[in-house]
């Protein structure tokens, strides 16, 4: 379950789901729960959008591309933060591709969806673009 506390009783907790909905949660419940608070100790939080690169890519260019890409969408997107520079994380030497994340920053976790959602096809048109850009250097 997530959502905001909107009241806690010596009975129950009552939280509002993000869908506006009312849930109330006997606290005996929630002192065996783990619980995570988005708000505490800040309410901005890391974005992680997991990309991967093909092998024959040049690996400079896609993370500048990337990073241009991300500073747009850092920008562009309400509920990011567009002081954060993002950044790269490489993580894995998969089958077909080296896998990485670009680090963004949002306001607060119920914006994650929106930052994704918006984000997403522009990286994805980036990647294809440094893609297509690589094959084509490939070819020559």
């Amino acid at each position: 379950m997530e959502g905001y506390v909107v009241d806690t009783s010596w009975r129950n907790t009552t939280v509002r789901q993000l869908p506006n909905n009312i849930v109330i949660v006997p606290n005996a419940t929630l002192a065996f729960s783990v619980v995570t608070s988005y708000h505490q100790p800040e309410q901005e939080t890391s974005v992680s959008v997991p990309v991967g690169a093909s092998y024959d890519s040049d690996l400079d260019h896609v993370e500048r591309v990337t990073c241009e890409v991300a500073s747009e969408v850092m920008r562009d997107v309400e509920g990011a933060m567009p002081t954060h520079e993002p950044f790269i994380r490489y993580s894995a030497f998969a089958d077909s591709s080296i896998n990485f994340s670009v680090i963004l920053r949002a306001a607060e976790v119920t914006v994650l969806g929106v930052t994704g959602f918006c984000g997403m096809p522009r990286l994805g048109a980036a990647r294809q673009h440094t893609l297509t850009q690589d094959a084509e250097r490939v070819a020559d």
